[in-house]
């Protein structure tokens, strides 16, 4: 019978079969005990005893394939064991010819290729009618990624012992020590190993191989991540990778990782420093360096670094934040501050920074105008009237301050004195386009065609874009017909 996968058949039940079988047996058990006793000549003679009994059987071969190939296999690993490769292979070739998908006899075949030194192609052929009998065959796959080994076909190897992984992971690490045996140097290699020694619960030798597939890749971020949660006080992890980061230019992905070792090691934020000197205006290495100096009290410094950062980016509010922390009343940093809310049209968060200017400096025209704009972009009207009062206070002839105030009335629906606040404008300024639009639009609602002319053309004058705006201004409709011609 098969020892894998063979296939069991009638003929062990004939009786003309088992008496073959038998017979066969007996002289078989004999050179068997020959052996044994060392007796090596003789044990060979009763081997070919047997296969001169079986030519005689030539007949019954035909019809019992499968019980004849059985007995030759079983002659055949006698002489293979006598070291008689030819006699074991002509057995072999015996059996084959009863039984082209007898597996037991191809492994055979193979092992005695292997044997004969020079033959392992031949083995490997042999090897391959075996898989394509029993693809999971272990022994076969085995024994193949061996002969790949010593042939020097090492990724046919490894493929194989990757195929032994998934057939067989109780022996996964068996596999993958074969596999470093052939490419020491695959980082990827030493990671699969660290991830199935974790699968045993042996966290040391994980981390080891996790190591020695950094050392051989520092460039692995992830890697690095699973060596520093295994062992979170190992800093010299993050200095490689952190290293590797800067040798590359990555001085953004570097800092980071400095960052990381700061944190354990607040000695270390002179590798910032390292990295600033490779590029002294970087605003995230310069931020994060003031983050650090800040935690350690070094307050003062921590300012010089923000200041720096302001200076490169204005509108950056959180630098703004971080200073005003320690500055509170800084009139600069507060103006700064409130001017780039306003650009950012965060008028709600602008409002209370100017507020506290003006309470701050009160007679500063300046601190009003700001407030007066911001209200005024709230929708606030009446606050940033009041405002803008206060502007005219100190200035009558603030021109800006008189256009803001005329827009307000207007947006409330005081007209009369919106127009006169616009009159202020031009009796001052006749070149201010915006003060003649909102003149034209007042008399537009009033329907005074002739002054919609009058002001429209002169706004137009001032600046062209005020023609294409009164085109789709709701204001003009009562008069469109009337001042067509100057819309075009």
């Amino acid at each position: 019978m098969r020892s894998e996968g063979g296939r069991h058949t009638a003929a062990f039940g004939s009786g003309k079969a088992e008496k073959i079988k038998k017979e066969a047996q007996k002289m078989i058990n004999g050179a068997k005990a020959l052996q044994i006793k060392g007796n090596k000549e003789k044990a060979a003679a009763e081997y070919r005893r047997v296969m001169r009994f079986l030519r005689t059987e030539e007949e019954n071969a035909k019809k019992y394939p499968e019980t004849f190939s059985q007995i030759y296999i079983e002659i055949a690993q006698g002489f293979y064991a006598l070291g008689e490769s030819d006699h074991a292979l002509e057995c072999l070739e015996k059996a084959l010819a009863l039984d082209k998908d007898n597996a037991d006899a191809w492994m055979l075949k193979a092992a005695v290729y292997v044997s004969m030194n020079t033959m392992n192609e031949y083995a490997l052929l042999c090897l391959d009618h075996v898989l394509k009998l029993q693809p999971n065959n272990k022994k076969a796959l085995i024994k193949k990624a061996n002969i790949l080994r010593v042939v020097g076909k090492m990724d046919e190897a490894l493929e194989i012992y990757e195929t032994l992984m998934e057939n067989d992971p109780k022996n996964a690490m068996k596999y993958i020590d074969k596999m470093l045996s052939i490419k020491p140097d695959e980082p990827k290699l030493w990671i699969r190993k660290g991830k199935a020694l974790l699968k045993l619960k042996d966290k040391k030798g994980a981390l080891e191989a996790f190591k020695k597939a950094y050392s051989l890749n520092p460039n692995d971020e992830k890697l690095a991540e699973i060596i520093m949660k295994l062992e979170p006080d190992n800093l010299d992890i993050l200095i490689k990778k952190g290293e590797s980061l800067e040798n590359e230019g990555k001085l953004k992905e570097a800092a980071e990782v400095y960052s990381q070792l700061i944190e354990k090691d607040p000695s270390k934020i002179t590798l910032l420093d390292r990295l600033l000197e490779k590029d002294p205006e970087n605003p995230e290495i310069l931020y994060r360096k003031a983050v650090f100096l800040e935690k350690s009290g070094n307050v003062d410094d921590a300012i010089e670094i923000y200041q720096k950062l302001l200076e490169l980016d204005p509108e950056n509010l959180s630098y703004y934040d971080k200073m005003l922390k320690y500055r509170p009343d800084d009139p600069e940093l507060l103006l700064a501050k409130g001017e780039a809310l306003y650009s950012k049209d965060r008028f709600e968060e602008a409002l209370p920074v100017f507020r506290k200017l003006t309470e701050m400096f009160p007679d500063d025209e300046t601190m009003w105008h700001n407030l007066g704009a911001t209200l005024l972009a709230m929708g606030k009207y009446e606050e940033a009237i009041k405002a803008f009062n206060e502007v005219s206070k100190r200035n009558p002839d603030d021109i800006t301050a008189w256009l803001s105030k005329g827009i307000c009335f207007y947006r409330l629906g005081k007209n009369d004195i919106a127009v006169n606040a616009f009159n202020q404008v031009v009796r001052r300024d006749p070149n201010v386009g915006t003060a003649w639009y909102y003149k034209a639009k007042l008399e537009a609602i009033k329907g005074n065609a002739q002054l919609v002319k009058t002001f429209l053309k002169r706004a137009i004058d001032i600046d062209s874009e005020n023609r294409e705006k009164a085109a789709k201004d709701p204001d003009f409709e009562k008069v469109k017909e009337e001042i067509k011609d100057l819309l075009g």
